[in-house]
């Protein structure tokens, strides 16, 4: 029923005329029999999409892939070339950080400032100053122009403003990144507040965690088009597919090694720790059915993977409190002369990461990769986290020109479980204690 729909867009797109010098476009202007001398550019092309009343939507991609041109679309900043974009209920928008403010005035001139922005009186706003001042947090910045401000400062403002005017729909583009941890729990709360009271929000982000922590459903954006769509789990996973394509390990390139499968029940090799409840102490990986997938950017081999107890048996179901060992197996087949760290991550299911370490342990130490010579990971952790199944994520990584530059990646090496709960008093993320073994 449209009348459940907050936001529609049918056969949506949005190009632009793209020439290669201000003369053409002038010889197209005059041209006598309307002659083209532009390219043109599709910054969103074909797009279809419902967005329900109450929903949260993931819309995720890679740079320029057209997320912010089509939330534009949706606010009506934008006309769109060809196509309808229907919205019912009052939007409020954080697509550009920052966009809305005068960066001469102070934060509180700014509340009423971008108030007015949104047709909100300003006997209105001043009914929500305490909530907003309150929300961000800024202190006594909120008298100093706003030039002044980080850009964390910025996003606690404008996410303040855009959330406590009780919008119908709530349109947020990156602007979460900016911020602290803290600032973004309060931000995740309140989006949950809002989802709870019926408003309908949409979460453009590159961030796994943000994605699937907070949205039902999710889109994934390529070149203005959408490839996929559904529960976000599996969009996140496609996108992550998408990013590293290129880097993707064939099955079929007998060059490159698979990871080893992880032995099923049957299997002599694995010795599962009880811990359990009831008598089931071993569990077959495989039902999860997410296989290992590798992407390698240099000549470095992913050999093994595996979680071991203090007696060195290799373990899938982990006993709450106790203390394991991984040993991870790379072979590099050429020297490496960039700094090096081994990097892995502990997720969910639905991939909310609940732990990242990095290797080794001490500032200004790198692994050291020579050809042909093994490389050998082995570090000790604490298993102080809660009920449930983890995947593990691994791979070598270096920070080049303030950029992460992954040498080797494998998603989905190792999959566990812990069948119950660590009597540890947790809050929030697992802490392990990750340490050299």
């Amino acid at each position: 029923m449209m009348s459940d729909i907050a936001i529609s867009l049918k056969d949506v797109s949005k190009f632009y005329k793209l020439y290669d010098s201000p003369r053409k476009r002038l010889l197209e202007a005059l041209h006598p029999y309307g002659k083209k001398y532009h390219k043109e550019f599709y910054a969103v092309e074909d797009v279809n999409l419902d967005v329900r009343k109450g929903e949260i939507l993931g819309i995720i991609g890679r740079n320029g892939s057209g997320k912010s041109t089509l939330l534009k679309l949706i606010c009506r900043v934008l006309v769109p070339t060809n196509g309808t974009v229907v919205v019912q209920g009052s939007i409020s928008a954080l697509i550009e950080l920052g966009a809305g403010f005068n960066p001469q005035f102070t934060g509180l001139e700014n509340i009423y400032f971008y108030g007015t922005v949104l047709g909100l009186s300003r006997e209105e706003m001043a009914g929500k100053i305490d909530g907003i001042v309150a929300f961000a947090d800024i202190g006594e910045f909120i008298h100093q122009p706003i030039h002044t401000y980080s850009s964390g400062m910025k996003a606690r403002l404008a996410f303040a403003v855009a959330t406590e005017i009780d919008p119908d729909i709530l349109i947020i583009d990156e602007v979460l990144a900016v911020g602290d941890t803290v600032f973004q729990r309060k931000c995740f709360s309140r989006i949950n507040n809002m989802f709870k009271n019926g408003k309908t929000v949409i979460l453009v982000s590159h961030s796994r965690n943000s994605i699937v922590g907070l949205c039902e459903n999710a889109i994934l954006l390529d070149k203005g088009r959408i490839l996929c769509s559904g529960e976000a789990e599996p969009v996140v996973k496609e996108y992550e597919k998408l990013c590293y394509k290129q880097f993707l390990v064939s099955e079929n390139n007998s060059e490159n090694k698979k990871p080893q499968k992880q032995p099923d029940t049957e299997s002599a090799e694995i010795k599962t720790i009880s811990g359990s409840v009831g008598d089931e102490t071993t569990w077959d990986p495989t039902l999860i059915g997410d296989e290992p997938i590798i992407y390698k950017k240099s000549g470095i081999e992913f050999e093994s993977f595996a979680i071991y107890d203090l007696d060195d048996n290799k373990v899938n179901i982990l006993k709450p409190g106790a203390t394991y060992k991984i040993k991870a197996l790379f072979l590099p087949k050429q020297d490496v002369y960039d700094d090096v760290m081994y990097a892995m991550r502990i997720r969910t299911l639905q991939g909310y990461m609940i732990a990242w370490m990095g290797y080794p342990f001490q500032k200004n130490e790198y692994l050291d990769i020579k050809k042909n010579r093994p490389l050998e990971i082995e570090y000790l952790f604490d298993c102080n986290f809660y009920r449930g199944v983890f995947c593990v994520d691994a791979g070598l990584q270096s920070i080049i020109d303030n950029e992460l530059f992954l040498h080797t990646s494998i998603n989905n090496v190792y999959t566990f479980r812990l069948n119950e709960d660590t009597k540890r008093n947790l809050n929030g993320d697992a802490h392990l204690n990750f340490r050299s073994s």
